[in-house]
């Protein structure tokens, strides 16, 4: 008799959508709906609490084990937690994947997948498997963070702060409006903190972005292709402070792709330490850094992607 194939399926409990997790992730597989090349589906499931993304990373770490599938299914927020704590468990034969059920899901579009059953459908599951090449951060020459998409460092960062409140996360949740709104809500809150300090005074840019994916925050375009290449990815330094100069990015960015070159590594050195927001695909933090480097990350993780 063969043996269950375990799934982690990785969730905030909090989330607006978690009626629709429930209904459409965690059901389904509690029911039985889904096999694997005839084996039995052991669901293991695995709260994304109110702590930091290295707190939680740190959790997963512990319940990962050998050969698991791991589902992020929720926000870009619990899909960066989700792929750290694969990560740092240094499991052998994990595959991970990303269901949107956020604001944004820059993750799940880079990704393909809609729903469950492009994850855990009838097609050989070693077809649709990957190697995903995170971004990794290093801060003042200690690892910070994965990200599968994307980092951003200043202005865009500290902009995500606008989008964590009720009322805009309610109209963001889905539709057809929400980019127009998102675009909105980011060009509000540039016209009020535009002339605020993000870098020290020395530092000729407002933002430094990083970018692995297919979109950054759903409204600008990056290039997927990268994110499944050993090296390279797209780096961007930007000075936007100016009405013309957001405009014309935030236009060439949504219609083309952010501006910028592909580069091996980012390395951003301030003559003292200085207290910057970093972000990283919608999780932000403020750290006091004297230098951050952003590269590739030393190893893949094996994905599931739609076919």
């Amino acid at each position: 008799m063969s043996l269950a194939q375990r799934i982690v399926v990785c969730y905030n409990k909090r989330s607006s959508r978690f009626r629709e997790i429930s209904s459409e992730v965690l059901e389904p597989i509690r029911r039985g709906d889904f096999s694997i090349q005839g084996r039995k589906l052991e669901l293991c499931e695995f709260e994304i609490k109110q702590a930091s993304v290295l707190a939680n990373a740190r959790r997963l770490a512990k319940v990962v084990r050998d050969k698991d599938i791991v589902i992020s299914a929720g926000g870009d927020g619990t899909a960066t937690a989700t792929l750290n704590g694969v990560i740092l468990s240094g499991k052998t034969g994990v595959r991970f994947s990303a269901l949107p059920y956020g604001n944004f899901n820059d993750t799940a579009r880079l990704f393909g997948v809609r729903k469950l059953a492009d994850i855990l459908g009838r097609l050989d599951l070693d077809e649709r498997t990957r190697e995903l090449y995170p971004l990794e951060m290093l801060v003042n020459g200690k690892h910070f963070r994965y990200a599968a998409c994307y980092f951003t460092v200043g202005m865009f960062a500290e902009s995500t702060e606008a989008f964590n409140n009720t009322r805009v996360r309610k109209s963001l949740i889905s539709g057809k409006r929400s980019v127009f709104f998102s675009g909105l809500t980011l060009f509000s809150w540039w016209r009020k903190n535009r002339k605020k300090q993000f870098f020290p005074e020395d530092f000729p840019a407002t933002d430094v972005l990083a970018i692995n994916g297919r979109s950054v925050a759903k409204i600008m375009k990056g290039d997927a292709d990268l994110a499944f290449s050993e090296i390279g990815f797209l780096a961007s330094k930007q000075k936007l402070s100016g009405f013309f100069a957001i405009g014309w990015f935030m236009m060439r960015s949504i219609i083309r792709r952010v501006p910028g070159k592909v580069a091996d590594s980012v390395r951003l050195a301030f003559s003292k330490p200085y207290e910057v927001e970093i972000q990283a695909e919608g999780e932000y933090e403020r750290k006091k850094c004297r230098e951050i480097e952003i590269r590739k990350a030393a190893s893949p993780v094996a994905v599931i992607c739609r076919k």
